[in-house]
């Protein structure tokens, strides 16, 4: 066996017979199997987990191992068949037999029963007959194909848990089903894997690095671990190059940055008995420690661009027990100690490959963070909760969305002003809602998508009470590309020649935020702001309401019931979500038009309230608001007055409850 040494399995198998929770969990992760039988295709109809998902809801489909042709909503209990649900629950049912082949090899080899490693071997010999004849084929958007799945990423993912589990096994197979499992199995797929992994930095690659590198270390060919592991766009490679200055995973978002180190992770578990590991490099630990700088109260980041569920919640031990033990950073244990806090320490990360005790550490200290322009990241903490991030770096690819310069604003324990994310990449609300720019909270011209562009820090300055961070977004021709493949999603005619200042000047108890847009001539500019709140109060303005979308196109259309101010001065807006009351104070300098609308959270059987404030003529337009988040109902702000004669220098007077506070800066000058 290669991945644990005589000595560990003696060891675990010890601690299993004392501990008998994890022979447990073994049996409810496998019960699929064990229920229903072992249900494995014998044509290559697999398709895509992620067109399982309630087109109405954004939510994915009930996954029932046993029932292949009804396909629930968990929302609504519609029940949907055909395409694209059967093949994509096919993808499901792969991965749990692959899954199910490790848990199963692992229940064998901690109590002995025989009937487990025939479970296991019966999964690899089917797998193994029908693997030669599966056609190929992919349809995924950017992806390239697979023979059991449609996407090589999900190859990847489906044959290293097979290989993991052949390889506790395979001592005890036959020689005539050893040579068919690797000749037919995973030399096939190795092949498809060498052929199909793609030349860009990306994560899909590193998983198919990854289990190219796990198949080469199993069947003792240095020639598959040199390709995953040295050759161009190898891991070695996507560690030098994927990994940016301030230690965050190119694609810009903390799903696919722990979902990158997962499969990095994945390989060294595997390897690291072996001369072909990698954990020696300082990215792994690097890119460890660095979302925890970024981290919500909660453990909790929020969901900036790509990436269904919550990954660090629903996987944490996986990053950080194994990471704890190679490394034994204090960090680490931190991580762990307060995941434990409200969970049993007896998943299957920390049986395998955790220490025995976690020790006391340190508190851990969140602290305001900053980076110019690798992952751009800005985050101000202030009491009550408060946690402000905005994105200002560099455009991440496939992954990304089109929000440069957006913002999310949590307090209290609550998202009020929150980065939606996204839903399956399958379901239609994707790409017609959750990416796109009008979906952000930031500024959008004619609706439409921003080109991809990267941010630079223009100022960050601190000072005792206060912080001032201005950040520039620039769409003139000089964006470098990126060696990752991107789907065009963006309008470069509607963002030729803009440029885009943002500012904000952090208070404790409130912030103000600044937004200049210049060389916008004949184009209609939103600033938009999407809260969890139901609006209160009504405005001294009268306003027109119009029940239909606010446009046709995506995702305009999917904003409906608008009310339509012309507002005269600064406009008070509250939102209050649960016991959190979201206030803004909001100026522009041009002639504008506030818009209150309703569109969809996420899951979209939720509604989120928006505010866009929409200029349609002017060539810079300057958009100012004051910020206060409270609980309870007693604000700090009474009154604000905005001026700015010149749409660069900006004076704010706040009445607030302890006297009066002036701020004056400048926009878009340096």
């Amino acid at each position: 066996m290669i991945q644990f040494s005589e000595q560990e399995v003696s060891a675990l198998r010890q601690k299993a017979a004392s501990k008998g929770s994890i022979v447990k969990k073994l049996l409810e992760r496998s019960e699929p199997v064990l229920r229903y039988g072992i249900k494995i295709p014998d044509k290559g109809i697999a398709t895509w987990t992620l067109y399982y998902y309630c087109p109405v809801h954004s939510v994915q489909l009930e996954v029932r191992y046993e029932e292949g042709q009804q396909h629930k909503c968990p929302i609504c209990n519609k029940i949907y068949t055909g395409e694209p649900y059967d093949g994509a629950w096919w993808r499901f049912i792969n991965g749990v037999n692959a899954d199910s082949c490790f848990d199963l090899a692992l229940l064998w080899m901690l109590t002995g029963e025989e009937k487990y490693k025939d479970l296991a071997e019966e999964i690899l010999v089917r797998y193994a007959t029908y693997y030669p004849s599966y056609e190929i084929h992919g349809g995924i958007p950017y992806n390239n194909p697979g023979k059991a799945n449609a996407q090589t990423l999900c190859e990847s993912m489906w044959i290293r848990s097979l290989a993991m589990g052949y390889d506790i096994i395979k001592d005890d197979l036959s020689m005539e089903n050893k040579i068919l499992i690797e000749k037919d199995l995973f030399t096939e797929c190795a092949e498809l894997l060498v052929k199909y992994r793609m030349d860009q930095i990306h994560n899909h690659e590193v998983l198919v690095g990854g289990a190219l590198g796990i198949l080469g270390v199993l069947l003792s060919r240095p020639d598959y671990v040199d390709f995953a592991l040295h050759s161009k766009y190898g891991l070695a490679y996507q560690l030098e190059h994927a990994v940016l200055e301030d230690d965050f995973w190119f694609e810009g978002t903390f799903h696919y940055h722990y979902f990158a180190l997962e499969a990095f992770m994945t390989f060294e578990k595997f390897a690291r008995h072996t001369p072909y590991g990698l954990l020696q490099r300082p990215e792994y630990r690097r890119m460890l420690k660095m979302p925890m700088k970024l981290l919500q109260p909660g453990l909790e980041l929020p969901k900036v661009g790509d990436g269904v569920g919550n990954i660090l919640q629903d996987h944490l031990p996986e990053f950080y027990e194994f990471a704890y033990a190679v490394y034994g950073d204090w960090e680490f244990a931190w991580m762990l100690n307060n995941y434990y806090q409200t969970r049993e320490r007896d998943n299957l990360e920390a049986f395998l490959y955790g220490v025995e005790v976690l020790p006391e550490t340190p508190e851990y200290e969140l602290e305001d963070y900053h980076d110019n322009e690798a992952s751009g990241f800005t985050v101000f903490r202030g009491n009550g909760q408060k946690y402000l991030l905005m994105k200002h770096g560099k455009y991440g690819g496939e992954h990304d969305h089109y929000d440069k310069l957006g913002i999310h604003f949590s307090a209290y324990g609550e998202e009020v002003a929150p980065d939606l994310g996204t839903t399956g990449y399958g379901a239609p609300l994707h790409y017609e809602y959750y990416k796109n720019t009008a979906t952000h909270n930031t500024v959008a011209i004619n609706g439409a998508n921003q080109p991809p562009a990267n941010g630079r820090t223009i100022r960050y300055d601190r000072e005792p009470d206060q912080i001032l961070l201005e950040a520039e977004a620039v769409w003139d021709g000089s964006f470098p590309g990126i060696d990752s493949l991107t789907r065009v999603e963006w309008d470069e005619a509607s963002y030729a020649g803009v440029l885009m200042r943002r500012l904000i000047l952090w208070r404790d108890r409130y912030f103000i935020e600044a937004f200049l847009v210049k060389n916008v001539a004949g184009q209609t500019v939103d600033w938009i702001l999407h809260s969890r709140g139901e609006r209160h109060g009504e405005t001294n303005t009268a306003s027109q309401k119009n029940q239909a979308p606010l446009g046709t196109n995506k995702p305009l259309k999917y904003i409906r019931e608008a009310e339509r101010i012309k507002p005269e001065g600064v406009v008070h807006t509250r939102w209050q979500h649960s016991g959190c009351t979201l206030s803004i104070f909001s100026f522009c300098d041009c002639e504008n038009q506030v818009i209150y609308a309703k569109g969809p959270d996420n899951p979209s059987s939720g509604e989120l309230s928006y505010l866009l404030n929409r200029v349609e003529s002017g060539t810079d337009v300057l958009y100012v608001n004051v910020f206060e988040a409270y609980n309870g109902d007693q604000p700090y702000i009474l009154e604000v007055a905005i001026e700015s004669a010149d749409a660069r220098h900006v004076k704010v007077v706040i009445t607030c409850k302890d006297g009066m506070k002036k701020h004056e800066f400048e926009i878009g000058i340096s």
